[in-house]
């Protein structure tokens, strides 16, 4: 095992640990400078390379610039209410907590004799998949998605998700920090060489894959989909009128795209919430009685859900019919758009929802989120406890969606997501899982996101958006149609690369062709099973070191005195 002491006054850690924070983010949107995440790492390992024992002042100084790192990355978090400042602060100095916790694990690996180049990229991957489930989790700003741009590097997703390219990024980083800095930190020349080796590998075997995937050609386009976008700013608590002005320029908007088309437009899809224009699409089980509340029998009841459904439907199948009177060969066009549900069943629910309106003019297939926002759409426990579901604010008591569904649209079938769906990375992929194992045994042809990022005024958290979306479209290998208020708005092909996208906070469309792709990826039947490993890996770690470190030390530290004390009452 080398020696890896005596590298690092600890004056100096501040200055490095804001070194490795400035060049990631400088990696990352909205820079995007994707050759420093190569070496972004570098001053962290050399931090991890340290003596031990390793003075708290290294942890607090890490903390500290990855809070920093945090708060630049997801500064647009505070635009959409001023209450977000303090989540935003919040979530940063969770997120910073990671960083620390990483020079931890690796640290500990070393010691036990687990090679630098290997130690290096498990901690990283470990705690990239414990913060992609903990508190909900988050899939943002995620290492991998440095390279979104550069297709050849990101094709090992559909292997292992994000997380792969993440572990080639940390090899790449480590190998040369140990070239770097190797021999002064006592690494021996064949230990340096072997971690290069490793590292020209996994990097060229990267670059290979790449080029064999992108090599590999798609079948033809399955239809037309139409992406809406404009940049409508939205409230908290938003009166029907401004919700019905927003549907009339949706409207507007949605006719001049068909009519500028040249082709057929098989769908067109509207941004999350987009659809509501103060009308809800109601459900009613039949089993379920007219709530008392209310004062209406149940056939009053009934009556008066129905009349909400006809209302409803009237109003898409007139838009449908002005869309189907611009489109080519007046072919009436589905609607799917980001939409309020509200279903009355034995426990009343309103979801975030997606709504298809097929061109019978009929709803037959919506999909309620099944991820939310936790304390942007939902506060944890508060519904459940008597007496303060009346004091949640607007908008937070979301029930959560069951069930990923499919729509069809043509001779395609499409699976929709909204909003933050697509930006925790286990969400999508899981859903498309269990969909290839349903009934039916098949994967859906493409995804739909849904999204309102109006909130973030065009901010890097919107870019950052995208990057995840186009990540997970490696990952499911599938084309991914996102069409958002304010943006992303964007048509992915199956391999990550963008088609064609509007900027941030333009009014426009997208007229998107998605091509078959038949090819499932291993990501799709195994999930992040190796990077819930290498999770579970760095959290006993942890458990350990805190273990040995605190109580068994303190232990020995007590039976030492008592022998002492012990002896001396002998003597």
């Amino acid at each position: 095992m080398p020696d890896m002491t005596g590298c690092l006054d600890s004056k100096r850690g501040f200055a490095l640990a804001s070194g490795s924070a400035g060049l990631l983010w400088a990696a990352q949107p909205p820079l995007g400078w994707w050759p420093f995440a190569f070496v972004a790492l570098i001053p962290w390992l050399r931090l991890a390379a340290t003596a031990d024992p390793l003075p708290r002042f290294f942890y607090r100084s890490q903390w500290l610039a990855a809070t920093g790192f945090w708060l630049l990355s997801l500064q647009g978090l505070r635009h959409a209410h001023p209450l977000m400042f303090l989540c935003w602060i919040a979530l940063a100095g969770y997120l910073a907590v990671y960083l620390p916790l990483f020079v931890a694990v690796v640290r500990r690996l070393v010691v036990w004799g687990v090679p630098f180049v290997i130690a290096a990229p498990i901690a990283w991957v470990g705690w990239e998949c414990v913060r992609n489930y903990a508190l909900t989790g988050i899939s943002a700003a995620m290492l991998g998605h440095t390279l979104a741009d550069l297709p050849v590097m990101i094709q090992v997703a559909d292997l292992f998700g994000s997380y792969g390219v993440s572990f080639v990024i940390v090899i790449v980083n480590a190998a040369l920090f140990l070239l770097l800095w190797g021999r002064q930190c006592g690494v021996g020349s064949v230990q340096i060489a072997a971690s290069t080796v490793t590292a020209s590998v996994v990097l060229l075997a990267t670059v290979g894959y790449g080029q064999y995937r992108l090599g590999q050609p798609t079948g033809p386009a399955m239809g037309t989909i139409a992406l809406i976008q404009r940049d409508e700013q939205t409230e908290y608590e938003q009166d029907r009128s401004r919700e019905l002005e927003i549907y009339r320029r949706y409207i507007e908007q949605s006719l001049e795209a068909v009519r500028k088309t040249e082709v057929r437009v098989d769908a067109v899809v509207w941004p999350e919430s987009m659809f509501s224009g103060g009308l809800p699409w109601t459900l009613l089980s039949e089993e379920t009685a007219a709530p008392q509340e209310f004062g209406y029998s149940q056939s009053e009841f009934r009556a008066l859900i129905s009349e909400s459904q006809q209302r409803f439907l009237q109003r898409a199948t007139d838009l449908q019919t002005a869309l189907a009177n611009e489109n080519k060969n007046g072919d009436v066009p589905s609607l799917i758009g980001g939409c309020a549900v509200v279903h009355y069943a034995s426990s009343p629910g309103v979801y975030s929802g997606v709504v298809m309106v097929s061109p019978d003019g009929q709803v037959n297939h919506w999909y309620g989120k099944s991820h939310l926002v936790m304390f942007g759409e939902y506060i944890p426990l508060i519904g459940s406890i008597p007496g303060l579901r009346d004091y949640m604010p607007p908008g937070m008591g979301l029930q959560i969606g069951s069930e990923p569904q499919r729509f069809p649209v043509g001779s395609m079938t499409l699976s929709p997501n909204i909003c933050i769906e697509t930006a925790v990375e286990r969400v999508t992929v899981n859903q498309l899982r269990r969909l290839r194992s349903d009934t039916e045994g098949s994967l859906p042809d493409a995804i739909v996101n849904v999204t309102n990022d109006a909130w973030f005024d065009g901010s890097s958290v919107v870019a950052h958006h995208l990057r995840c979306s186009q990540l997970v479209a490696v990952g499911c290998r599938r084309p991914l149609l996102s069409a958002g208020n304010g943006g992303p708005t964007a048509w992915i092909d199956s391999s990550g690369r963008i088609v064609e996208a509007l900027n941030f906070r333009e009014h426009g469309w997208i007229i998107a062709r998605p091509e078959l792709d038949s090819r499932t990826s291993l990501y799709v039947r195994i999930g992040d099973l190796p990077a819930k490993l290498m999770g579970m890996v760095v959290c006993l770690v942890i458990v350990w070191a805190w273990i040995a470190d605190g109580w068994i030390a303190r232990r020995i530290q007590r039976r030492g005195r008592a022998s002492g004390e012990s002896l001396a009452e002998t003597n």
